[in-house]
């Protein structure tokens, strides 16, 4: 075990325990990999309620430290859902910030009228284990709910403790990228009429980024809580007047396809276990691809237009009908009912590449593999994602609600090996304000060359081609 991993280790031993004061005040006024988890001494706010009859109700029943950090999982949910919707939240996160008797107390916090909870049988467990996801709901409207700075000591420890949970990884580089995106978040405002409140929530540190467990991305408060019109509002503090740009990579998942295809070595890079790694290392250059295809397949990705040349015609020499398969497959994916020529025809090709590499839209991929061009590339995908089955392996990063079948390995593989490139480049570009919004970047314009070049380099470091860069 690494020092690193065994710190991390030691971190979350800590926040699992009831803590006294004194040792509290040690973690307290520590910087842990160089990182002060009081966030430079700012302070933490809770949401209590205006009703002075639901707050006594209770208070009468505990102390005021325990108020004060079931108001910061008030002002977690507020951050995300509003009063509106339900947030899910595991255990952990519920024992850290509440401590060991946090059952009770959302118990109590419902009978007091404050939140409502929702509680969800454990995917492996039976429905008479204890064990629940528990999804909560601030009961209220806006306005019911007092932003309070939060003053107790147990209570700072608590969410002390749930902040160094949130932004821990076993990998160095990961637990480093959560870092900087909080700390990028919580410096970040939303410069729109309408998103005060949520600027507030946003300077309140209550949005923590998270690691999604299937493709190993980092989410922040920019994919889920800003649609895209809007990200061009998102500024950083001091630079409202400037403007910000996505920096993306072009044609991404194609491009990890080609490098697969080429060079499968790049495995390492998605997965940790060797008998993973030796299982789709043996699938890749037993399947290659034909060479003809491949100067097609590089060429194109070469030229920054991969679905206008090289995958619509290998759609129209192998399925020919792709148009109207695409068209419904479009309408029924994002709930639309348009038709075609309504529909740009690039969208429609890449909805279909994703389908495809995912597992789906099998007449598709059935058709690709039979075809006389493209036919190694069918083969590919149709053997890498059927033939070796990894349910021991899906099981152990599939939550409740998202049963990651193992069709999915090649869309799998892909993303991992795009979000540690990524996470490269917030590495690099530490100091500089950004935001990762799934293959792409989110900064300032003045920064755009620089996080362009950051992305090149992260691939080269990686042992991949440095890939097209697109600049919205």
């Amino acid at each position: 075990m690494t020092t690193g991993t065994a710190r991390v280790t030691d971190i979350l031993k800590v926040q699992l325990m009831d803590i006294d004061y004194l040792k509290m005040k040690r973690i307290e006024s520590e910087s842990y990999y160089g990182f002060d988890y009081s966030v430079s001494k700012k302070r933490d706010f809770c949401y209590l309620p205006v009703c002075n009859r639901k707050l006594s109700a209770f208070s009468k029943k505990y102390d005021q430290h325990i108020v004060e950090r079931l108001g910061y999982l008030i002002g977690i949910v507020l951050a995300h859902q509003g009063y509106n919707g339900f947030k899910q939240l595991k255990a952990i996160d519920l024992r850290v910030l509440l401590g060991k008797s946090y059952a009770k107390i959302l118990d109590w916090g419902e009978h007091c009228n404050w939140i409502q909870v929702d509680r969800m049988p454990c995917e492996y467990h039976s429905t008479s284990n204890s064990k629940y996801h528990r999804s909560i709901r601030v009961v209220g409207w806006n306005g019911s709910f007092n932003r309070v700075k939060i003053r107790e000591r147990h209570a700072r420890m608590a969410v002390l403790r749930f902040r160094q949970l949130r932004l821990s990884d076993e990998d160095e580089i990961y637990r480093r990228a959560l870092i900087k995106v909080y700390q990028d978040s919580r410096n970040s405002r939303v410069i729109k009429e309408g998103y005060g409140e949520f600027n507030r929530f946003l300077a309140s540190g209550l949005h923590y980024p998270n690691i999604d467990p299937f493709g190993r991305r980092i989410h922040s408060f920019i994919t889920y809580a800003v649609d895209r019109k809007t990200r061009s509002c998102v500024k950083p503090l001091g630079h409202f007047k400037q403007d910000v740009v996505e920096v993306d990579i072009k044609s991404s998942h194609p491009s990890l396809l080609y490098e697969l295809g080429t060079n499968p070595a790049c495995l390492v890079h998605a997965f940790d276990e060797d008998k993973v790694i030796d299982a789709f290392f043996e699938i890749l250059t037993r399947n290659y691809f034909e060479e003809t295809m491949l100067h097609q397949f590089r060429d194109s990705l070469e030229e920054g237009r991969f679905y206008e040349t090289f995958w619509k015609d290998c759609l129209d020499e192998s399925f020919p009908q792709w148009r109207e398969f695409g068209l419904k497959k479009y309408n029924h994916h994002y709930n639309m009912n348009h038709r075609l020529g309504q529909i740009g025809e690039r969208s429609i090709l890449k909805l279909l590449f994703m389908l495809v590499v995912n597992g789906g839209a099998k007449k598709c991929l059935d058709a690709i593999s039979r075809s006389k061009t493209y036919t190694t590339l069918g083969r590919l995908i149709i053997v890498y994602n059927h033939e070796y089955r990894i349910p021991w392996f899906l099981e152990n990063i599939q939550d409740f609600n998202k049963p990651y079948w193992p069709q999915k390995n090649m869309c799998l593989t892909l993303q991992r090996i795009e979000s540690k490139a990524l996470i490269h480049v917030l590495d690099e570009l530490d100091g500089t304000w950004c935001l990762p919004i799934h293959d792409g970047i989110l900064t300032l314009e003045k920064d755009m060359e620089k996080t362009s070049q950051a992305i090149a380099q992260s691939h080269r470091e990686l042992g991949l081609k440095p890939p097209k860069i697109s600049i919205k």
